[in-house]
């Protein structure tokens, strides 16, 4: 079973005790709260909503808060993308699993019934096979009280045939669920950092692939952490290169322009700040159709989201807390082709909201020359 530390609780979690924790209290009622309730939405409201004390759900929505699943403002309650993936993980678990919440929150309850159940085969086994197989530690009367839970129950997760076992289809759908959804939970532990920062309209990210992905984040003591890594992408036998960018850094803007020298073939959609201020600075990559083989774009707003897309084989995409501050960054980079793909739609997505400067000039409302206000 897998213990991982919390990245920004600094907790030592065990992931099958936070599943549990999770189904076996009002914890998910009050998590569905969240994120079905319009919003933002207040404690109050929650607390009527998943039918439990005021404490209660006080209680939980700090645990929330801390572990990145919330964000608040002031008396404001809203889901983050990592609340919105964990409580979908749970809901497409309960929905997949032949038995219903309360035997599911039985079944990891704890690591007995679980270790016991995934040790059961196709063949019949005897407590004894199955004790000796699973390294149980527990009496064989334990083990005997869960393989006679799981033939007894209404829903069959075993069938037992003259005292020994074997595993139901019942009981192999369960497991299956189960192990998709411990997945996911220690993917949106490890990448919290990120979760908690990205918009929460993309929080479709298929998070059980992102075991591969790794996190980068800055914080007050290692403020260029993420700027680093960003340079350490630009890599020149690259043969085409498109990105999304909300934040303006002049350094990481010039090691685009040096792949644009080295005829890397490349699209760039930079948000209304992002844009202005590039253009001001007359960096090349930014605004200037100088290239041939380069397209800039801009957006009319601001965003908190940037992605790069290296050929089709590596992408990385930063999030950032503040709108257009870009303060305290976290930037997943993967090589795993379905998070490309899902990269490549936020992509598409913003380009279609894009502007041409040479077809549609932006407006300002300043005198403009074209390099500064």
């Amino acid at each position: 079973m897998s213990t991982q530390t919390h990245p920004l609780s600094g907790q030592e979690l065990d992931v099958q005790q936070v599943i549990n924790d999770i189904v076996d209290t009002k914890r998910l009622d009050i998590l569905r709260a969240v994120n079905d309730l319009s919003l933002p939405t207040r404690r109050n409201e929650i607390a009527d909503r998943a039918g439990t004390s005021r404490k209660t759900a006080k209680k939980h929505l700090s645990e929330f808060q801390d572990r990145g699943i919330i964000k608040t403002y002031r008396e404001n309650i809203e889901p983050t993308a990592g609340g919105k993936v964990l409580l979908e993980a749970v809901d497409k678990c309960l929905q997949a699993i032949p038995i219903p919440r309360d035997e599911f929150a039985e079944l990891t309850r704890t690591k007995i019934a679980l270790t016991i159940l995934s040790n059961l085969h196709r063949e019949y086994q005897n407590a004894e096979e199955i004790q000796r197989k699973a390294s149980i530690s527990s009496t064989k009367q334990t083990v005997k009280h869960h393989l006679k839970w799981f033939d007894e129950s209404d829903y069959n997760l075993a069938d037992e045939r003259g005292h020994t076992y074997r595993i139901t289809d019942a009981g192999e759908e369960a497991l299956i669920a189960y192990k998709e959804l411990l997945v996911a939970a220690e993917q949106i532990i490890e990448k919290a950092e990120w979760l908690q920062r990205l918009p929460l309209e993309n929080a479709t990210v298929p998070v059980e692939k992102l075991a591969d992905a790794t996190v980068v984040a800055s914080d007050t003591a290692s403020p260029s952490d993420v700027l680093g890594a960003a340079l350490r992408l630009c890599d020149l036998r690259v043969s085409r290169f498109r990105c999304i960018c909300s934040i303006y850094n002049p350094v990481l803007f010039f090691a685009y322009k040096t792949m644009l020298d080295f005829g890397v073939e490349a699209e760039g959609i930079l948000d209304w700040q992002s844009y202005i201020k590039a253009d001001q600075n007359t960096f090349d990559f930014a605004t200037h159709a100088k290239y041939e083989h380069y397209q800039p774009l801009y957006l009319e707003d601001s965003h908190t989201l940037g992605v790069g897309l290296y050929d089709d084989r590596r992408v990385a995409v930063g999030a950032y807390n503040e709108q257009g501050e870009g303060k305290h960054i976290a930037m997943i980079v993967s090589e795993n082709p379905e998070i490309i793909e899902w990269a490549e739609g936020i992509y598409d997505s913003y380009r279609e909201m894009a502007n041409c400067p040479e077809e549609n000039p932006p407006e300002t409302s300043g005198s403009f020359d074209g390099r500064h206000w």
